[in-house]
């Protein structure tokens, strides 16, 4: 059963933080029907992560956004 606040199901979101600046630099709602592992790619298209050091979780170690890019 999914969490919920005042009877409705809490959104999921993905976020790309700037650790140097402090500042999140993009949010992606993960769809309920989903998964955080075709959220994070839809992020990563949004944002230019080229000679950027980037780090996930184990979320990261799916094939597909292992290979990302």
């Amino acid at each position: 059963m999914a969490p919920k606040i005042n009877g409705k199901n809490i959104p999921y979101i993905v976020t790309a933080f700037l650790s140097g600046a402090g500042v999140s630099i993009g949010q992606v709602k993960v769809d309920e029907k989903s998964s955080e592992y075709t959220a994070i790619p839809e992020l990563l298209d949004l944002i230019d992560i080229s000679g950027c050091i980037v780090t996930i979780d184990a979320a990261g170690t799916y094939t597909p956004i292992a290979q990302f890019g």
